[in-house]
């Protein structure tokens, strides 16, 4: 599965018209019922979500990535695992999964009550928000089993107004087999995207292949550390077969595709089998609603007024692994995938050039791996790369 974040558009500086209605009488159709829906989905943008710490800030002390700079200050203090039990980041990140559990607890109780007076499309179309809310559920659940272990099980509202004292913990077989459950629902309920008949928009929501495979990766981790279920290889291995097999979901033969549709926001479910959607038309004092993908783990590039914004590039490839990855000079992925450039306000230069390098000295001394070690530490992500990749411009209006 993959994250995806869309670039902030110009906006309209009119006021925008909210009504406020009571709980108990909203969701008298479908319509209303898919709104509640798409709050359950807003969960997934926060910054202690995907927008930022379970995207990025949380990985970095992986292998997948690293870190710039060598002191465990600021937000260095996560990947160099020097915090205290009372992390905020660690904090807001549990605090943030629960609620997304509340709010899919919350819908699904109210659609309960509600489903009986709709009409036979509503009903049908209610159905798949029903499964959509157990899939999100089982995804929160599965970040919070995988991360803190025994784990609190939420199975109402009314759980969630208890006494903290009265909780007690479930061992993480027992979260996993409800993780479980939830998911085989959507999985029996949802349609694959591309058959999807009911729902107007399916982009960035849960469908049957986005169910099969968070399912496949949920058996795959049930069956490590700490339950070693080795039972669960086996249903990891069967369940991706029925996904592999279906034929509705594939790779595209483009792949750098992929990062141009990332980066022009648009949805092709493919090779993708659900993405998380950040969009917000204005930014206000510190909060950062457009999350932080593609500008924290993205390519260095110096801001130039009316023409793009900057990017912090904080994020890093992990050198040893590029050097593994140049080895196979036949894997067109390695110079898609790996920045080994940055953009100034003058030109795009690798991170290697000194300033007395030509373009060729420069890419002389970056293909050689005895050369400039620690110019290399520098490399980014290149996936995100707006200035190549895109085809939006500041200049256009505003989408809908």
């Amino acid at each position: 599965m993959s994250v995806m974040c869309l670039l902030p558009f110009s906006c309209s500086l009119e006021e925008e018209t909210r009504t406020e209605v009571e709980k108990k009488n909203y969701m008298n159709n479908a319509e209303e019922a898919k709104d509640v829906l798409l709050g359950v989905y807003r969960t997934n943008t926060l910054d202690a979500m995907y927008g930022y710490y379970l995207s990025i800030l949380f990985n970095l002390g992986t292998d997948i990535s690293q870190v710039e700079g060598s002191g465990n200050e600021n937000f260095r203090i996560i990947p160099t695992n020097s915090f205290p039990t009372t992390q905020s980041e660690v904090q807001q990140t549990w605090a943030a999964l629960y609620t997304g559990i509340y709010r899919a607890n919350d819908f699904l109780e109210r659609i309960s009550n509600k489903i009986g007076s709709y009409t036979t499309t509503d009903k049908k179309l209610a159905t798949l928000y029903i499964a959509e809310a157990r899939a999100l559920r089982g995804m929160f659940y599965f970040e919070l089993v995988r991360r803190f272990g025994n784990v609190v099980l939420m199975t109402s509202t009314q759980m969630s107004n208890q006494n903290p004292a009265t909780y007690v913990q479930s061992a993480p077989e027992k979260v996993y087999e409800y993780i479980e459950d939830d998911l085989l629902y959507a999985c029996d309920i949802l349609p694959y995207a591309t058959d999807d008949q009911y729902r107007e928009s399916n982009d960035y929501r849960f469908s049957k292949g986005a169910a099969l495979g968070l399912l496949t990766k949920v058996y795959a981790t049930w069956a490590g550390y700490p339950v070693k279920d080795e039972s669960k290889w086996e249903a990891a291995a069967k369940t991706a077969r029925i996904l592999v097999e279906s034929g509705k979901h594939g790779l595209l033969k483009d792949y750098e595709q992929l990062w141009k549709n990332t980066c022009n926001g648009t949805w092709d479910p493919t090779e993708s089998l659900i993405e998380i959607s950040f969009y917000s038309p204005t930014v206000s004092g510190n909060s950062d609603p457009v999350g932080r993908i593609g500008k924290w783990n993205g390519v260095k590039t110096t801001a130039i007024a009316g023409v793009r914004g900057s990017c912090a590039a904080n994020v890093k490839v992990v050198h040893t692994f590029v050097l593994d990855w140049r080895e196979d000079v036949s894997d067109i992925r390695r110079d898609l995938s790996i920045a080994n450039y940055q953009y100034t306000d003058t030109k795009k230069s690798l991170w290697v050039a000194g300033a007395s390098d030509t373009d060729e000295s420069a890419a002389e001394k970056d293909a050689d791996p005895t050369k400039a070690q620690k110019n290399k530490q520098n490399y980014t992500p290149a996936k995100w790369d707006i200035q190549k990749l895109s085809l939006i411009h500041i200049s256009e209006p505003t989408r809908p």
